[in-house]
C-alpha cells in the first residue's frame, strides 16, 4: 500500500495559527494519512525540534523534512554548510527523508567531487536519512535538462541523491509533466501530488479533481512503493477526503 503523507502547507495560516503544529500532526494522523512533510520555513522559532518529533511518533507517523534551501549556490558550487545544517535538523527531527532543491547546478563547472565528499561524510553521519532533490518552479532548478544531468551524474559517480517528483511544479516551468517522468522516474522515492491549472494566463496550484485526469494518470506511473504527499490547500472538514481520494487513485495500480 503506498504511504499518503500531508505536506505541512497544505494548510493556511488561520489552521497553523489556531492548531500549531503538534496538534496539526494529530489531525493528519486521524485523516487515515501515514506521514507528514514538516516545513522549515513554517516552523515556529520558539518551538523545539523534540517536541514536534515527539508529536510525530506518539502520533505513529513518518516524516519528511522539507527545507527552502539549495544543493548548488549562484556559483555552481555544494552550499555545504546549509546542507550540514539540514541533515542534522532532519536527524532530530528523526525523519527518513529530507527534500531540497537543486539550485544552480553546472554539468562543466560543479564540482561533483565535493559533492561525493560530502555525501559520503552525511551518510556515515546520518545513515538513515535520504536526500532527495525536488523539481522547484525556478527554470534552474525544475527543468527536465538539468535535472536530468544532475541524476545521471550522480547514479554515474554512486552518490546516494535521489529524487522528489513534483508532479505540479513543472507547469510553471513551462515543461511537460509527461516527459518528465519518462526522463527522471528511475530516480523518483517521494512524489508531491497537486493540481495545476491555468487561469487568467497564470498557473495555479488546487485540489485534485476526479473531473480532471492528469494528476491521476502521472501519480499511477509511479509504484506503490514510492510515498506520495499532498501538496493543495486542505481543510480539516476536507482532509480524509483527500487522502482517501488519493488512496482510491493509487489503490488501483498493479
Amino acid at each position: 500500500m503506498t504511504k499518503i503523507l500531508i505536506a505541512m502547507n497544505s494548510f493556511n495560516a488561520d489552521m497553523h495559527n489556531q492548531y500549531g503544529h503538534s496538534s496539526l500532526v494529530e489531525r493528519i494522523a486521524k485523516s487515515g494519512a501515514e506521514g507528514v512533510e514538516i516545513r522549515k520555513e513554517l516552523l515556529p522559532s520558539t518551538l523545539p525540534l523534540s517536541s514536534i518529533k515527539k508529536a510525530i511518533q506518539s502520533n505513529n507517523l513518518c516524516s519528511v523534512y522539507s527545507a527552502p534551501v539549495t544543493l548548488f549556490n549562484r556559483n555552481h558550487q555544494i552550499n555545504e554548510s546549509v546542507l550540514l545544517n539540514v541533515f542534522k535538523e532532519a536527524h532530530e527531527l528523526q525523519s527518513s527523508k529530507l527534500k531540497i532543491s537543486l539550485g544552480h547546478f553546472h554539468n562543466e563547472k560543479s564540482l561533483i567531487k565535493n559533492v561525493r565528499n560530502t555525501m559520503n561524510l552525511l551518510s556515515l553521519t546520518y545513515p538513515g536519512i535520504q536526500l532527495t532533490i525536488e523539481n522547484d518552479q525556478t527554470i534552474h532548478g525544475g527543468s527536465i535538462e538539468p535535472l536530468t544531468q544532475f541524476f545521471d551524474t550522480c547514479q554515474h559517480e554512486q552518490i546516494p541523491i535521489e529524487m522528489t517528483f513534483d508532479i505540479g511544479n513543472w507547469r510553471y516551468v513551462g515543461e511537460d509533466p509527461y516527459r518528465a517522468v519518462e526522463q527522471l522516474k528511475s530516480y523518483v522515492q517521494y512524489v508531491h501530488v497537486k493540481q495545476v491549472l491555468e487561469e487568467k494566463g497564470n498557473w495555479i496550484t488546487t485540489a485534485p479533481s476526479t473531473r480532471t485526469t492528469e494528476w491521476q494518470e502521472l501519480i499511477s506511473m509511479f509504484p506503490d512503493t514510492t510515498p506520495v504527499a499532498i501538496e493543495f490547500p486542505i481543510t480539516e472538514e476536507t482532509m480524509n477526503e483527500y487522502v482517501q481520494l488519493i488512496r482510491r487513485t493509487k489503490g488501483g495500480i498493479n
